[in-house]
């Protein structure tokens, strides 16, 4: 979505504020809409904010420039300095920034302090902020996928370091390990009443075997059913109800999950899963928890396919997420 300029207004700097230059700006209900979709997703481009607020592309963009140039929001790339010389123009992110954080508090009623915001929200770390968007992409898609089909609500989101827990497991010898998990988000979905819980993990497919397997270990062990289990646990309603999904990267031309490099997420999946297999199958069997698609399945453009037979265990495919 390319920003609107006036004839008579030059080109304003992508990353530098000049708020003069842009002239005078009120705040909006519409851009109150855009803040708060902001500080919901933490992270955005342009795309989805034309995509989950009504109006036209050129008053969405005149809008953004705005709130940018006026210090509501940050603006950055996920590209480093060299990639962007290299590649040149690319699509910019926005964050939540101070004025922003403020207009969002008024409009809730709070006090800054009390909103799951910080400045840091909007570090400018190149794998740090692709990964932000792509839970972005993922969350939009799943939005709008509701708000089609109707009958499923995404009825709760939460993303965070407060959803980080851990189980401890003690061994025959007294021995104790303890075991983390730390989702990219946590989701529900609500059909009539019918409650279904998800965490989400997106795989950019630059993480080493031991690293993706002590993740999936965790799950293992933290999960309702396994020996560190128990219902009391868990602070989402229906625990037993959860599944773990795990997004990976996947090139135009292919449509098995893989990483961007080094050996195939699926081939490392089926490893990690034949020994996790063999940890206690007896008291915990829960390999079909673990649901699998990649990035190629669904887009902004097409976003039901997010609740469709996209996914797959270690040994069923074409799964939807409410069956």
């Amino acid at each position: 979505m390319k920003e609107e300029t006036s004839s008579h207004q030059r080109r304003l700097p992508k990353y530098r504020r000049k708020a003069e230059e842009f002239g005078p700006f009120r705040v909006t209900a519409r851009d109150l809409q855009i803040l708060d979709l902001v500080y919901r997703y933490r992270y955005v481009r342009a795309e989805h904010v034309l995509a989950l607020i009504k109006g036209s592309s050129r008053q969405l963009a005149r809008r953004l420039q705005g709130l940018f140039h006026h210090g509501y929001v940050a603006r950055f790339s996920s590209l480093s300095k060299a990639r962007m010389l290299e590649w040149g123009s690319i699509k910019m992110i926005y964050g939540l920034d101070r004025k922003g954080a403020a207009a969002v508090a008024e409009l809730q009623g709070v006090n800054v302090a009390e909103l799951a915001w910080r400045k840091d929200h909007t570090r400018r770390y190149e794998w740090f902020a692709e990964h932000q968007v792509a839970i972005s992409d993922f969350h939009a898609a799943l939005e709008l996928a509701c708000r089609r089909r109707g009958a499923v609500e995404l009825a709760e989101w939460r993303q965070g370091a407060d959803l980080r827990d851990w189980t401890e497991i003690k061994d025959q010898h007294g021995a104790v390990t303890r075991y983390g998990v730390a989702p990219d988000a946590y989701f529900a979905l609500q059909e009539g009443e019918h409650r279904r819980n998800f965490f989400l993990e997106i795989d950019q497919g630059t993480e080493d075997y031991g690293y993706l397997r002590n993740k999936f270990e965790g799950y293992w062990w933290y999960l309702p059913g396994a020996p560190g289990g128990g219902e009391e646990n868990y602070w989402y309603p229906n625990p037993k109800d959860i599944r773990v999904l795990v997004v990976c990267h996947a090139g135009a031309d292919e449509q098995k999950p893989r990483p961007r490099r080094g050996p195939g997420t699926w081939s490392r999946v089926e490893l990690m899963f034949q020994e996790l297999g063999k940890l206690d199958p007896k008291k915990h069997r829960g390999l079909n928890r673990f649901w699998f698609t990649t990035q190629a399945h669904y887009t902004l453009e097409k976003p039901n396919a997010v609740l469709g037979p996209i996914w797959r265990t270690i040994d069923r495919e074409n799964l939807s997420l409410m069956e």
